[in-house]
C-alpha cells in the first residue's frame, strides 16, 4: 500500500493540473471538480490510515 501511496503521490501534480484546466475552461465544472477533490481526499485517507 505504501508504493501505491508513493505512486498516487506522483500523480497528484498531474491531477490538479488536469482539474485546474477543466476548472477554468468550463465554470460549470466546479461540481466535477469538487466531486473529484472530495474523491481523492477520501482515497488519500484510506492510504494514510492503512500505512499506519
Amino acid at each position: 500500500m505504501l508504493i501505491f501511496g508513493k505512486k498516487l503521490a506522483a500523480l497528484l501534480p498531474f491531477f490538479f493540473r488536469f482539474c485546474y484546466k477543466h476548472f477554468i475552461n468550463e465554470k460549470q465544472n466546479i461540481k466535477f471538480f469538487n466531486l473529484m477533490f472530495n474523491a481523492l481526499h477520501i482515497i488519500l485517507k484510506n492510504i494514510l490510515h492503512s500505512e499506519i
